[in-house]
């Protein structure tokens, strides 16, 4: 294949590479060599089309699904807050208590 014909069978776009689908089939001959066979089942374009339609049908996430979301993240950041409260507490404790006893 001549590199025109290698860029003919993909498609740059939305920042991804589709190429075209296939099926694959390897046999082996009586002899022991092996021969290799490919049938393309949907071309790079066909296989972008469904991307695109796979991203229709993605369901958008709902006002509360979206304030779940948030109160979790909330939470989440306020659990961070406290342990690096609490592990700077420990290690002034450790400061304070390892300068008294170095000390």
């Amino acid at each position: 294949m001549t590199r025109e014909e290698v860029e003919k069978t993909y498609i740059i776009k939305d920042g991804l590479i589709f190429t075209p689908r296939f099926t694959y089939i390897e046999t082996s001959s009586q002899d022991g060599t092996k021969d290799f066979d490919y049938t393309i089942t949907a071309t790079a374009e066909e296989v972008y089309q469904e991307y695109l339609s796979q991203q229709n049908q993605t369901p958008k996430p709902t006002e509360n699904e979206l304030l779940m979301l948030a109160v979790a993240e909330l939470d989440a950041q306020r659990v961070k807050d406290k342990l690096e409260t609490q592990l700077a507490i420990a290690e002034l404790t450790n400061t304070i208590i390892g300068g008294a006893v170095n000390g």
